[in-house]
């Protein structure tokens, strides 16, 4: 007896994907990258500053899946990556100098007695607390 065998499905999620984020979001470029892993392929959604992280996982969460290989079919996840321009990260350490009535705008490796750490770790965490 000849068994046939199907090759994996491929996802249409990916242009699904580009179509909500170029909806919901005009002014953010976005790029898409696809690695296969296993029986999954990862969907790694690439931007700099623009939407933020959390408004973009909202927007394309309902689109992963479980993989059910007896069917052929490979699951879907879904990663988000969201980068800082050096725009931004000067924006953010020009408001710190503001805000902490600083002598002058502190450099990222500089430890910043407020949070118990480096001004960059400081700067991520408003970064990826705010959209800009």
């Amino acid at each position: 007896m000849n068994t046939i065998v199907k090759p994996k499905q491929r996802s249409r999620q990916r242009t699904e994907i580009r179509n909500i984020l170029n909806t919901c979001f005009p002014k953010t470029d976005f790029t898409i990258s696809t690695e296969e892993r296993g029986n999954y392929e990862t969907l790694t959604i690439h931007w700099t500053d623009g939407a933020s992280s959390q408004h973009v996982w909202n927007s394309v969460k309902h689109l992963k899946r479980y993989s059910q290989p007896d069917i052929h079919i490979c699951g879907i996840t879904i990663e988000t990556d969201r980068r800082m321009s050096e725009r931004v990260k000067s924006l953010i350490l020009s408001e710190m100098k503001i805000v902490f009535n600083l002598d002058k705008t502190p450099a990222m490796p500089d430890y910043f007695k407020p949070i118990h750490g480096t001004a960059g770790d400081y700067v991520r965490l408003i970064f990826s607390m705010r959209d800009f």
